[in-house]
């Protein structure tokens, strides 16, 4: 005879499939060398020129000037020139940084994608024919089975007839 406890199952013993993260639309930008536009740019960088003239005027009056106690007040524009020239800086490098931030979020949601479980439902095998190339609806190019840009898509093995018409994909070739 053998008894059986009856024990309610917790949230953490239950064991859930993983599903894939889903990243927020990224920049239109993300794959360009620079992380400025030029929306991103014109901010600072009209700040910098203003910041730059009035230097450049508060230096001029400044040198017209003979007595030390009359120059004060263009030494004063100067370092409020050079204040707004400053912060067109800084705006130009935190804007700088938070598209860095963003590169950096959306590789790391791609790498965790890269190596996540397939979703439940999905065949994520690649088809029989491992040695040859895929191709599925749509597609422009030859991939290798194992290819990140096939995975958990509807794949076909590569037609004879299909061999000379579609490029072979940059990423897995």
């Amino acid at each position: 005879m053998t008894a059986v406890a009856d024990v309610e199952a917790t949230p953490r013993d239950v064991v859930t499939p993983r599903r894939r993260r889903v990243a927020a639309p990224a920049p239109a930008r993300l794959g360009s060398p620079a992380p400025w536009g030029r929306a991103d740019l014109t901010g600072p960088g009209v700040l910098g020129a203003v910041g730059a003239v009035v230097v450049a005027v508060a230096w001029n009056g400044a040198s017209r000037e003979e007595v030390f106690r009359e120059q004060i007040g263009w030494i004063v524009l100067a370092a409020a020139g050079f204040g707004v020239f400053a912060l067109g800086g800084a705006w130009w490098i935190l804007v700088g940084f938070r598209r860095t931030r963003q590169c950096r979020a959306q590789l790391r949601i791609d790498f965790a994608n890269a190596f996540a479980e397939p979703l439940p439902g999905v065949d994520a095998r690649p088809p029989d024919d491992v040695g040859g190339l895929v191709t599925g609806p749509g597609m422009r190019w030859a991939h290798r089975p194992d290819c990140l840009l096939v995975r958990d898509k509807a794949v076909r093995p590569l037609g004879p007839d299909e061999g000379d018409v579609l490029a072979p994909c940059a990423m897995c070739h």
